[in-house]
């Protein structure tokens, strides 16, 4: 049951409206997908494009490999990667010392304890489209922006 509080309402100001163009530095921005689904990977490839995103897939641990030393500004990692989950990957990125935030996607819905490790990761449903997974890349990167300006003062 609601009821009416004598207190005066608190008036919170709309955020400033994101701006895509001011995300990063430079342009493109370089994302890694760790995804099993080549088709997948294929569409969000195309899509992230057109707002001037450089998308590097990786559809097996050898391909993921290979990217290890290339400086990427965020990760997108499905959950359910067959033998392995998105989780696994990212404890081993973070491990080897990957200061990238990161992006969980999956057809399925997770478990919040599965993910919730704290801000540097958004959880998008597959099914929610491409336009919720970029949405999530660039707040994922001006988060991190803001976070390494915060340490930098």
């Amino acid at each position: 049951m609601f009821t009416r509080s004598s207190r005066p309402a608190t008036v919170i100001a709309d955020p400033k409206p994101f701006d895509r163009k001011t995300a990063w530095g430079r342009e493109p921005l370089q994302i890694l997908l760790i995804d099993d689904d080549r088709s997948f990977g294929a569409i969000l490839k195309r899509s992230a494009a057109k707002d001037g995103l450089d998308v590097t897939v990786c559809t097996n641990l050898d391909a993921l490999g290979s990217q290890m030393d290339s400086p990427f500004a965020v990760a997108i990692v499905d959950y359910d990667l067959g033998s392995v989950t998105g989780v696994e990957i990212m404890r081993y990125l973070e491990n080897r010392d990957w200061n990238t935030p990161f992006v969980m996607i999956s057809h399925s819905e997770l478990p919040k304890a599965e993910i919730a490790r704290g801000a540097n990761i958004r959880f998008v449903h597959k099914a929610n489209g491409m336009p919720a997974i970029i949405a999530a890349v660039f707040e994922a990167r001006a988060a991190d922006l803001a976070g390494k300006q915060h340490k930098a003062s």
